[in-house]
């Protein structure tokens, strides 16, 4: 009987074990136990609708990198109209590139602009149609 019962005990053990390879093994090796189980049929229902919750979350996190991602558009397009209005030229896209020859030319002459040079003025005629320094930058592009 003992003896008997030592086995029952470790077929019971065995069954354990092999319903923990089944859990671990997927969906398709817990349908073969769902036919032997009814608490793991609940259990699997259970799960089916984990799934679909988490599904739904995968949704509402789509939704979200939507809307940071229209963020990102309203920021970069903020930051073309800070580019547009750097030193008071308002010529569109044109504003931009005037924005650029800018750096450029102040990290070219660097320290040897006064402070009164009018850099950046409309008066100047630096960076507008008079084509002051067109030449010079076609080397730096």
């Amino acid at each position: 009987m003992r003896s008997r019962g030592l086995e029952m005990r470790s077929r019971g053990l065995e069954m354990r074990s092999l319903g923990l390879e089944m859990r671990s093994r997927g969906l398709e090796m817990r349908s073969r136990g769902l036919e032997t189980s009814r608490w793991l049929v609940t259990r699997s229902r259970g799960l089916e609708t984990r799934n679909l919750d988490l599904e739904t979350r995968n949704v509402d996190l789509e939704t979200r990198s939507l809307d940071l991602e229209t963020r990102s558009l309203d920021l970069e397009t903020r930051s073309l109209d800070l580019g547009r209005g750097v030193g008071g030229w308002r010529r569109g896209v044109g504003g931009l590139e005037t924005s650029w020859r800018l750096e450029m030319r102040s990290w070219r002459f660097g320290d040897e602009l006064e402070e009164n040079s009018g850099f950046g003025d409309e008066e100047s005629g630096f960076g507008d149609e008079s084509g002051f320094g067109d030449e010079e930058l076609e080397v730096w592009r």
